[in-house]
């Protein structure tokens, strides 16, 4: 569970930007909020609006770089490379550090996780643990780097981590190391943060192509999310009775023989079925089949779900659908969250103001600015909200 996390000095982001899933106790009391075993009270859901180009997607971006900073640092980087994101471009001084941090939940443990770093490396870094008796956060570790003598200081007292199991690689998470360190509480950690998908990466929104015959192959090998699946895809009045799937060998550039799965949707027509390949059916009906097979799985074990566009190629009705997935205590039992950005503005009034969280790119300092809807003074519960931002009451819309 995250309860908020924050950039600066990142993509579009000049100044520190914060985002919260917390809600105070005027949030109402549905179960689209959970409160954890500390008191806190937090949403499930998310959704970003803004206009093109004004930064919703580097906003997601905050999260899955911190995933990849956290669990696939060590593996995924070679010694001498360099991180794979961009720093706030529009400034004249070049030696301005980029910092992230999130506040997440693993296990019943709250922990607070800081970092800084450039390109090339990691300058600070910082995981401090909530105290269930003080309610403080007391620090596990921290590791800073000294320029004068070309090497990290740590603390780690508290941590349960010897020195001498560090390396010497500076584009690397301390939790990414002791994690191949089979350091416990870093595994268990990491192991939160696989509980974790994305359609954004630090290039941009995933493009599902290919995805259909990795979905396919999911489907096959996990009945019980097959069969919710396609209730959920003939509750959509998709005109399909189901869908199967077909082995068959496939021989890659390489010449190797690699096994696929072929998708294809059932119609039922005059009590005959008769089978359509899923590429042949429409993009929307492809990328909901797509789709279900990464939020289905969020949804039974717990995790966080981070969509742009969330909605992409769907009939706008199906995103509130989608959204109520996530707030149903039954369809959602360990409370996954979801975090989603979308052009569709209909959702606004299938929200609370609480839930909103809106993005506008700043016109004279050439960066992006993010508040929730309840931030902004004189915004009532029972408001219009799709009225009133169509009308430009709240700002982060396109000026056309």
């Amino acid at each position: 569970m995250i309860y908020k996390f924050s950039a600066k000095n990142f993509y579009s982001f000049k100044e520190t930007v914060e985002t919260s899933f917390e809600v105070n106790a005027n949030a109402p009391h549905t179960d689209i909020y959970v409160k954890d075993l500390h008191g806190n009270r937090v949403s499930k859901v998310l959704s970003v609006i803004g206009a093109n180009a004004s930064g919703k997607t580097n906003l997601l971006k905050i999260l899955t770089f911190t995933q990849f900073l956290i669990r696939d640092s060590y593996n995924d980087l070679k010694p001498d490379e360099k991180f794979p994101f961009a720093s706030y471009k529009f400034t004249p001084d070049e030696n301005v550090l980029t910092e992230l941090s999130v506040r997440f939940n693993c296990d019943d443990m709250v922990f607070d996780y800081f970092i800084k770093l450039n390109r090339q490396q990691i300058l600070e870094e910082r995981l401090r643990k909530l105290n269930n008796h003080t309610k403080q956060f007391g620090v596990l570790y921290k590791r800073t780097w000294s320029i004068k003598e070309d090497k990290y200081h740590y603390s780690l007292r508290n941590f349960n981590f010897s020195e001498k199991l560090t390396t010497k690689r500076t584009n690397a998470t301390l939790l990414a190391i002791a994690g191949q360190a089979e350091h416990t509480l870093s595994k268990k950690i990491i192991n939160c943060w696989d509980k974790f998908i994305a359609n954004v990466d630090q290039i941009g929104r995933e493009d599902y192509s290919g995805s259909i015959f990795e979905a396919a192959g999911f489907y096959e090998k996990n009945t019980e999310i097959h069969n919710k699946a396609d209730s959920l895809l003939k509750k959509f009045d998709l005109g399909l009775s189901g869908t199967k799937s077909t082995k068959y060998t496939h021989k890659s550039k390489s010449g190797k023989e690699e096994e696929m799965y072929l998708p294809y949707g059932i119609h039922s027509v005059k009590d005959k079925n008769y089978d359509l390949p899923l590429l042949y059916e429409s993009r929307g009906t492809q990328n909901l089949f797509i789709l279900l097979h990464k939020i289905l799985p969020i949804l039974k074990s717990g995790g966080i779900a981070v969509f742009d566009e969330f909605d992409a190629d769907l009939h706008p009705l199906m995103l509130p659908e989608l959204v109520d997935m996530f707030a149903s205590k039954t369809s959602n039992p360990k409370n996954a969250q979801l975090i989603f950005s979308t052009h569709h503005l209909e959702i606004l009034n299938r929200l609370d103001k609480y839930q909103i969280v809106l993005v506008e790119k700043n016109a004279e300092k050439h960066a992006t600015e993010v508040f929730r809807l309840d931030e902004i003074r004189g915004v009532r519960a029972d408001d219009n909200y799709y009225s009133k931002y169509i009308a430009g009451a709240y700002g982060a819309i396109p000026e056309i």
